[in-house]
């Protein structure tokens, strides 16, 4: 019976919930574009450039994935 309670819904609420979903495609995306380009940046340091400033290149994934989503990846 819940899948009937969902199917009255209005239309203004049913464009709420769809535009809450786009934009947090849009902040995911944006994000993830955020992390690339940092990765990136730091791929493209020298050894010595990395070494500066404390970043090992095996560690240069974790390094973005935290400085974009605050968190060390699993």
């Amino acid at each position: 019976m819940a899948i009937l309670s969902h199917a009255h819904e209005s239309p203004a609420r049913i464009s709420d919930r769809l535009h809450l979903v786009v934009s947090g495609l849009i902040s995911d995306w944006e994000k993830f574009r955020r992390y690339r380009r940092i990765r990136q940046e730091l791929e493209s340091l020298s050894l010595k450039e990395l070494d500066d400033i404390g970043v090992r290149p095996r560690d240069i994934a974790a390094v973005a994935f935290e400085s974009v989503y605050g968190m060390t990846a699993n």
